[in-house]
């Protein structure tokens, strides 16, 4: 996952400069912390879901198309 921030020379200085070096931190902290949830998912083929979970086997089925056979088993 990569990320690039860009802030123009003038706002750097200005009465904001601090704000998106504070932004970029705190988007860097969050990313970090939905890493350990995201390296700990697995495929689960027919999961529990309830009503509020929505759709998920509708786009389960739709995003499969684009997946070779491979790649798709490697995700599971």
């Amino acid at each position: 996952l990569r990320f690039a921030f860009t802030q123009l020379k003038s706002d750097r200085d200005g009465d904001n400069g601090g704000l998106a070096k504070a932004v970029i931190k705190d988007i860097c902290k969050q990313l970090d912390q939905d890493k350990v949830v995201w390296d700990r998912q697995k495929y689960i083929e027919n999961p529990p879901l309830c009503q509020g979970d929505g759709p998920i086997n509708d786009f389960r089925n739709f995003f499969r198309q684009f997946y070779a056979g491979e790649e798709f088993d490697k995700y599971r």
